[in-house]
């Protein structure tokens, strides 16, 4: 007996459905949380009317930072992207929006710009800043390091440079919010780092 092939095809895709002869065609939800780095308490509703205009230049992250997938490192050679959880925003503009907010909240800052100025005025201190880590570790630890460098406006002597490192505990590899939580957190004390060497800078300045 001669069967007809479309008859067999039709046989092969039955076989294919699953046991209750449905198809799920209904779209499935996208599992993607993002995430945003957030001030320092103290910033809140404060801001000073007197006091330092700071440049702050864009602040440089490692290439494999300049992903929205957010990296876990594994080892000292290996480091994982997270395909569901990820930053709202680069890095470089998240930490450089971050820096400046905070800073604002330091005694003898009245303004912080970030590049481009928005303003043609001179400032009176200009920041660079280079990350060098900055992400979340399977071992709980959140790490940051940057190199940083304060330069004077009113003359190209003696900068002050730094490096500062930073590592918080208390991440249970799963929680990604308390994740970001923490990595504001180090992005905090790299700002006080960034304003002692601000006001060392001014103090030098006024002696001199």
């Amino acid at each position: 007996m001669k069967i007809e092939r479309s008859k067999i095809y039709i046989v092969l895709l039955l076989s294919l459905l699953p046991i209750n002869g449905c198809l799920n065609l209904d779209p499935q939800a996208d599992p993607s949380r993002f995430y945003l780095l957030s001030v320092s308490d103290e910033v809140r509703g404060l801001q000073h009317i007197d006091g330092l205009s700071v440049g702050l230049k864009r602040v440089g992250v490692p290439t494999y930072l300049k992903n929205k997938k957010i990296v876990i490192r594994l080892g000292s050679d290996e480091i994982r992207y997270s395909e569901i959880h990820r930053w709202g925003e680069d890095l470089e503009t998240a930490i450089s929006r971050i820096l400046a907010t905070n800073l604002t909240a330091k005694n003898g800052i009245q303004q912080v710009s970030i590049v481009p100025w928005q303003d043609t005025s001179v400032h009176d201190i200009e920041i660079n800043v280079k990350i060098l880590r900055f992400e979340g570790a399977d071992d709980g630890n959140v790490v940051l390091r940057a190199l940083w460098e304060i330069q004077d406006s009113s003359t190209s002597n003696n900068p002050v440079t730094g490096d500062t490192s930073v590592t918080r505990s208390g991440w249970n590899g799963r929680n990604y919010g308390r994740l970001a939580s923490l990595m504001s957190d180090t992005l905090s004390s790299l700002t006080n780092d960034l304003s002692e060497a601000i006001n060392k800078l001014s103090i030098q300045s006024e002696i001199e």
